[in-house]
């Protein structure tokens, strides 16, 4: 072993630390990243071995020159060169993990032997699952969420396809939005059970910041991605904010859908159109042969959720689907005209303006009286109950349309 110019310690003055991954690997773990409970970051980096001991360096370093080091922008050289603390801890550990010869060392200090070569760039590849996202949280005081890809030829390190990537994302983006609405009735409901008395103003708006995501950052390995909700509450320690309660609420849904029962149970909450979002989510994971990972974290309220669908999953999911049945009702308003009509059977067909909505379907009581005043070439708001029913092993949801609204609005067209 080197002589050290160390100064020598009754123990290892730092936090309890827990293992994050091992980053360098060789017939043993040569670099493993550490954490504390307040979140600050240590490596460990092996350099020497004798008949009784491994020596270890041990040094913190900022999140910031970690994520450089994972993004190959800063060399291992030049973290341990610059360690957070200014110093290092030298430590001889044996084979039963037992502490010994505990130092406090200066960089400058180092045996050139223990000190990495000038290009030493990360070269290794852990695990996105296992990437210390509680250090994202701490950072941003809030809870992130991470979505990773693997185990197909289109996920790279550190690349994916766009094909992959963007129908994902937006399948993602789509079920969370549906699901937001039915977290929010089930939030209401709870409120009132809390005293029969009070009836709370519902307002959607509240909620609407926590089914939306803005992204903060890239994870290396197989590629991930780090997002956080638009919501701005405040975290307090170990109490659950709205976006951890909304998250934990999608991870239930994707649990749900394993099982018949449990999802049979979950899809009167949802509506279809969510429903098919996911069910589209599913079909790119089979068609890309993926595994599709999400990971919550929020180190100030301390919950942790996971949730992983690969491709035969995903196929066996698609299938319980196929033997639910299941319905939505919604209101949809359109702008646009009136192109087929018949007065006598109370039907009509309606198309907006930009052609993207198409309406077929039937005139209420009160409609049905006024259809005389309609004209194909006026322009109309309307609004139609549109109720959704999908049944088992069909493919297609039958719709049912009614109108139930219609104001003639005055355009250019129109006069």
């Amino acid at each position: 072993m080197e002589l050290l110019n160390s100064i020598i310690l009754p123990r290892l003055p730092l936090p309890t630390l827990r293992k994050v991954s091992d980053l360098l690997y060789f017939d043993g773990p040569l670099l493993s990243h550490f954490v504390s409970d307040k979140y600050d970051n240590y490596l460990y980096y092996w350099v020497e071995v004798d008949e009784n001991f491994n020596r270890w360096l041990i040094f913190r370093v900022v999140f910031e020159d970690l994520e450089a080091y994972y993004q190959k922008k800063k060399t291992l050289q030049e973290l341990i060169l610059n360690p957070a603390d200014s110093c290092l801890y030298s430590v001889d550990i044996d084979d039963s993990l037992q502490y010994h010869n505990i130092g406090m060392v200066y960089p400058q200090e180092l045996p050139t032997s223990y000190i990495p070569a000038q290009d030493s760039l990360y070269f290794g590849e852990p695990y996105s699952e296992n990437f210390d996202i509680y250090s994202y949280s701490q950072k941003y005081n809030a809870g992130i969420l991470q979505t990773y890809y693997k185990n197909s030829s289109k996920v790279g390190y550190g690349t994916i396809d766009l094909s992959v990537l963007a129908p994902s994302l937006f399948a993602f983006q789509f079920l969370s939005d549906g699901l937001g609405k039915s977290f929010v009735k089930i939030k209401h409901k709870k409120n009132l059970e809390i005293d029969e008395k009070i009836r709370p103003k519902f307002n959607k708006l509240e909620y609407q910041p926590i089914t939306s995501y803005e992204m903060v950052g890239i994870t290396p390995g197989s590629f991930g991605m780090l997002f956080r909700t638009k919501d701005r509450q405040t975290s307090i320690p170990n109490t659950l904010t709205l976006s951890d309660e909304f998250t934990k609420y999608v991870m239930q849904f994707i649990e749900a859908s394993f099982d018949y029962d449990h999802l049979k149970e979950f899809v009167r909450q949802v509506d279809i159109k969510s429903i098919n979002k996911y069910q589209d989510l599913l079909k790119s994971i089979i068609h890309f042969k993926l595994q599709f990972n999400l990971h919550w974290a929020n180190a100030i309220s301390n919950q942790e959720y996971k949730q992983k669908i690969n491709f035969k999953q995903a196929d066996e999911i698609l299938r319980i689907f196929e033997r639910i049945d299941f319905e939505n009702s919604e209101d949809i308003k359109i702008t646009g005209r009136f192109i087929a009509l018949n007065l006598k059977l109370g039907s009509y067909s309606f198309q907006s303006i930009d052609d993207d909505v198409h309406s077929t379907g039937h005139l209420d009581n009160d409609r049905q009286e006024m259809a005389y005043m309609i004209a194909f070439n006026k322009t109309y708001d309307v609004t139609i109950k549109r109720k959704e029913t999908k049944l088992a092993g069909k493919k297609k949801p039958n719709i049912d349309d009614m109108l139930v609204s219609f104001v003639e609005i005055n355009t250019l067209n129109n006069e």
